[in-house]
């Protein structure tokens, strides 16, 4: 996640070759964690541990922060401020631990479509564009493409799947789509409202594996027979819960409380409209 160096005794100064320590954890005792280990935490890490992890993700967003800065800095310099749109996203969100921070995991190793890692950033500045405004509408990947093309005067092609977040971002429109949709291919998708998440899982016949070629590799992946996925990612199983999921998301934006069965009318008709939508997507 970041880099630290732990400072010695004697009291070295950076300068010196000596300590930096985590600026949002400097009391920090316990092991280094600069690269989490992919999986469950329980039993792995102690709560200090994964707090510690936290921080130091805190540490690189605030690196982030000051190198995008860096460059708008010199995106002026150069007299392109008024000619540039600057587009900062993220293409997911990290699980960081128990409860709120991940539903048991570390880092994206399950095809599990929360909101820790479904909810990623999306920043526009550009020409146009009021300064300082947060939007709340959904937005996805897949919009990035059409937005570019569209504000470059190419328009956007009948094929994009995605749509035009310029009228969202000038303040001309107040969503450019009723729901957003999150999944894993084959294993999970969900649709997500204003008020309500929805998580349809799916359990597929094995498929390939990225470790297909090297059994040593599936064996230090910790993959199990029966249980391979298509990935980068070691330590990635393909699990899934046993039953579908709906969120009240006002009530429990986390997504640790599952409703599905205390009301399975709403679950069903949120079933029936991911359904549709997905099939409409085959049709493109």
């Amino acid at each position: 996640m970041c880099r630290r160096q732990e400072k010695d005794n004697a009291g070295t100064s950076p300068a010196q070759g000596g300590a930096i320590k985590c600026p949002y954890d400097p009391d920090y005792k316990g092991k280094d964690m600069f690269l989490p280990i992919l999986g469950p935490v329980e039993g792995i890490y102690a709560e200090p541990e994964l707090r510690h992890i936290r921080m130091l993700y805190a540490e690189k967003v605030t690196m982030v922060y000051k190198w995008v800065g860096y460059l708008l800095d010199h995106i002026r310099a150069l007299g392109l401020a008024e000619d540039t749109l600057v587009t900062l996203l993220s293409d997911h969100g990290e699980p960081m631990g128990n409860g709120e921070h991940g539903h048991g995991i570390m880092r994206k190793c399950r095809p599990w479509p929360y909101e820790e890692l479904a909810h990623a950033p999306l920043i526009m500045r550009g020409p146009g564009l009021p300064a300082g405004n947060r939007v709340s509408a959904f937005t996805q990947s897949c919009d990035v493409a059409p937005t570019l093309t569209d504000w470059l005067g190419i328009g956007v092609h009948r094929e994009h799947q995605g749509r035009s977040l310029l009228p969202l971002a000038r303040g001309e429109v107040g969503k450019v789509r009723d729901f957003a949709i999150a999944g894993y291919h084959r294993f999970s998708a969900s649709i997500i409202t204003d008020d309500w998440s929805f998580v349809h899982w799916t359990k597929p016949e094995p498929i390939s594996s990225t470790w297909r070629s090297s059994q040593a590799l599936k064996t230090l992946a910790n993959i199990p027979e029966g249980e391979e996925m298509w990935t980068c990612t070691p330590s990635s199983v393909a699990e899934v819960p046993e039953r579908d999921e709906l969120y009240d998301r006002k009530a429990d934006p986390c997504q640790l409380n599952n409703v599905a069965g205390k009301d399975p009318g709403r679950a069903a008709e949120f079933y029936a409209e991911l359904r549709a939508f997905m099939a409409g997507l085959r049709t493109i």
